[in-house]
């Protein structure tokens, strides 16, 4: 993910965005929750796009900025249901939506690393 991440910062335009979902490692606790995405890890794994960990926001903060990207925003399950659900909770059909995935994660390529518009290498 970190080469995705660093040819983005690298030949995006400032100000571009990159969004994608993260989700959250499931706490020791959380049996069934730990079950199911044991399932969808080995499932997605059979269908040729491995699960390659968990996300740290505070490490994944720290790798960004490294690589030239504003501070990421970290969107809750929540906050994504209040944003485009027009506040609505979370349907009652998708009772474990909110616990299942982390949210998504936005970044704008800043100045450090990306190249002007126009400019050649």
């Amino acid at each position: 993910m970190l080469h995705c991440l660093r040819a983005i910062a690298t030949c995006g335009a400032r100000g571009s965005a990159v969004v994608f979902d993260d989700v959250r490692r499931p706490s020791r606790i959380d049996l069934p929750r730990g079950a199911l995405l044991g399932f969808l890890s080995r499932r997605y794994g059979a269908m040729g796009e491995p699960w390659l960990g968990y996300l740290d926001e505070r490490a994944l903060d720290a790798q960004m900025q490294a690589l030239g990207y504003q501070s990421p925003d970290f969107l809750s399950a929540a906050q994504l249901a209040r944003q485009f659900l027009d506040g609505e909770p979370i349907p009652a059909r998708h009772p474990r939506f909110g616990q299942l995935i982390g949210g998504i994660v936005r970044a704008r390529v800043g100045a450090a690393l990306a190249k002007p518009s126009g400019a050649t290498a």
